[in-house]
């Protein structure tokens, strides 16, 4: 997998998490599930019009009308990045979730988890840009440019980066709690360099006999 850029930090190639395949299916699961929900119903436009959920629960409800004007900035503009950005969340939570859940490193899960992320992006504009160039050919797609999407991935990317750099912060400043045995164990200059804390058992077994 290629190094990924995480802000100012120097990229490293680490190895693919060991659940690298299960947040592969996941990411394309939630893709499918994006492009049928809310991309695909747009291309029937001119016939059924556009009835669609958007990512807060309200409706794009659109029929009787050309593909031009604002209803283009309505494609364009907006539903398709919270879409993105709540769906985004939530493969956060479920990867972090997974990691710990396996005890695999977390940090290795979101980083493979934002390449998918940034494919379900392309992906999803890239239908976008054929459903936009089909309607506004009217049927002769070819007859129009196809949309310059470039600025959309980046915008939505930068987003979900930031989003998924945030939770490898938490992480990372979070650390490893100490393991109650090694509470028992205390530094000593004896010939082996351990010994055993008594004063910390004592007061453990003496709460456990209340």
């Amino acid at each position: 997998m290629a190094a990924t850029d995480f802000g100012n930090s120097p990229q490293i190639k680490m190895k693919p998490s060991p659940l690298n395949e299960i947040i592969k299916a996941d990411v394309e699961e939630v893709t499918q599930n994006i492009l049928k929900d809310a991309v695909e119903p747009w291309i029937f436009l001119g016939s059924h019009g556009v009835h669609i959920k958007k990512a807060d629960g309200s409706s794009i409800s659109i029929s009787g009308v050309m593909y031009a004007g604002s209803v283009i900035t309505v494609f364009w503009e907006g539903f398709a990045d919270e879409y993105i950005k709540k769906r985004s969340r939530e493969l956060i939570e479920s990867t972090r979730l997974k990691a710990v859940e396996r005890k695999i490193p977390v940090q290795n899960a979101l980083q493979d988890l934002l390449v998918y992320l940034r494919t379900m992006i392309v992906k999803i504009f890239s239908r976008m840009a054929i459903i936009d160039q089909k309607l506004r050919g009217h049927g002769f797609p070819e007859s129009v440019h196809k949309k310059d999407i470039r600025h959309h991935i980046d915008r939505n990317f930068g987003v979900i980066r930031t989003l998924v750099n945030a939770e490898i912060k938490c992480v990372q400043s979070s650390g490893s709690p100490r393991p109650i045995w090694l509470k028992a164990l205390e530094l000593k200059p004896n010939i082996f360099g351990l010994g055993i804390n008594l004063n910390w058992l004592i007061s453990k077994l003496f709460r456990r006999g209340k």
